[in-house]
């Protein structure tokens, strides 16, 4: 089946784009996401970075999490070779807290995929941005929004204040350190001098847990639910191993309960990678659960790997994540699953899985991936701020890569769509946290104008 983009001229879509989403996403009703939000302190790889890695070689392996500078050193190492963006989860806290003392912080924003997503909705104009965290203290609620609302129950009713006026000064905040790295920057290892090939992250977790995916109890009601068409759902991956069979059990009866509140709903999860096989393991349980789904082309790789495709992961690897097979690896998720939609995120392009009588016509799928295309690239130039570069972002050029990706023709059984991405060698990137969740959920919610 040829993708429906095949042969399009794309500064000419580009330009209807700008047309179709004149007032952005004013005229979606409502969005509801949740359960992780956290604040990220931002720091920058440059000459007053404290720690060298020429005790370390470039061939070093990922660790699971950060126990130790070590650790650290090979983390952030690996993710310099590849230039791929990694998060991981802090275990030492003595390590932690002398990361906070040594790092030169440059910005403090809202993290998290919730976080991110939510602010950015309200600034593309969503009409009603609802959001949930089990955790919202004074720290963190101060960096939503003023629009963001936070619901609560007050004498058996459901009711809406905003997320800024709800913080708690008892709970706990988690802070992520994000290290961020440049194009080009020279890295002298053990073994040799490396040049990193792009700009990106490396994130940092917070040890603080405390956030399951569960809503509380007195939440679970349908009037929180029923006039949502879509809601979107991150942060499961702050849970112990020892809680975490419970815990998943109680987030599918919740799962259940919400779809039979609105059989309409449409339920989306956005992956986190943190290479932790029991985890990977209860998610895809929940899964089956959900009907959308979103990822980018090295958690779609891995993912190969934790489902036990390893002539299809092996394949990912040494093609480079190449268009063909990660088509054959979103068929497969497709299948697995049995999700109405998928949504891969690349550095080169964007690519869109539904089902064949999705409720959404291709006309309308293309252009809210264009949409998220134009708002991600728009918010890697500019920030939170991003609604008047929004209007000029049509100047920048297409990724190449994407382009060839996307006028190919795909074997599929399900309606494909595969939209370039602007280019990451000519595009002058300045943000890169959260761009896999801002067009993620730029397109999920682009879908409803």
């Amino acid at each position: 089946m040829k993708t429906y983009s095949t042969s399009k001229d794309w500064k000419k879509l580009f330009k209807e784009n700008k047309t179709i989403f004149k007032d952005n996403l004013k005229t979606v009703k409502s969005s509801f996401s949740a359960f992780n939000a956290n604040v990220d302190i931002i720091t920058e790889l440059d000459k007053s970075f404290p720690y060298k890695f020429d005790d370390t070689k470039s061939n070093c392996i990922m660790p699971t999490s950060i126990d130790s500078l070590k650790d650290l050193k090979n983390a952030l190492v690996h993710s310099f070779v590849y230039g791929k963006a990694s998060e991981l989860k802090i275990e030492n806290k003595e390590l932690y807290q002398e990361l906070r003392r040594k790092l030169n912080f440059k910005a403090k924003r809202i993290g998290g995929q919730m976080g991110i997503v939510a602010n950015t909705l309200s600034y593309l104009g969503v009409q009603k941005v609802i959001v949930f965290t089990n955790l919202l203290s004074n720290d963190l609620a101060e960096l939503f929004n003023d629009k963001v609302l936070f619901p609560s129950i007050k004498d058996d009713n459901l009711v809406f204040k905003k997320a800024i006026e709800c913080g708690n000064p008892n709970d706990d905040t988690r802070v992520n350190i994000i290290i961020e790295y440049k194009q080009g920057s020279k890295i002298k290892l053990k073994d040799k001098t490396i040049t990193i090939p792009r700009n990106n992250r490396f994130i940092i977790s917070s040890p603080v847990y405390k956030s399951n995916p569960l809503l509380p109890k007195s939440l679970l009601r349908k009037e929180l639910f029923q006039d949502l068409k879509r809601v979107f759902f991150s942060g499961y991956h702050h849970v112990k191993e020892k809680n975490v069979k419970k815990v998943f059990k109680e987030w599918v009866y919740q799962l259940k309960m919400i779809k039979q509140f609105n059989t309409e709903l449409l339920i989306h999860v956005e992956y986190v990678d943190i290479h932790k096989k029991w985890l990977n393991n209860e998610l895809f349980k929940v899964l089956k659960h959900v009907q959308s789904f979103g990822c980018n082309e090295v958690e779609t790789t891995n993912l190969m790997k934790y489902l036990g495709e390893k002539k299809l992961y092996d394949t990912l690897i040494k093609s480079n994540h190449s268009p063909e097979h990660l088509v054959e690896a979103g068929n497969y998720l497709m299948k697995k699953f049995n999700f109405k939609r998928l949504s891969i995120h690349t550095l080169e392009y964007v690519m869109l899985f539904t089902e064949k009588n999705y409720s959404i016509s291709n006309e309308k799928l293309l252009h809210a991936n264009i949409y998220g295309v134009r708002v991600v690239n728009s918010k890697a130039l500019a920030g939170e701020k991003f609604l008047n570069t929004l209007k000029t972002i049509n100047e920048q050029p297409f990724s190449a890569v994407g382009v060839k990706a996307a006028n190919k023709s795909y074997k599929t059984p399900y309606n494909l769509i595969i939209v370039p991405n602007m280019s990451e060698k000519k595009v002058p990137v300045i943000y890169t946290v959260g761009l896999g969740d801002t067009v993620s959920s730029a397109i999920f919610y682009a879908e409803e104008v």
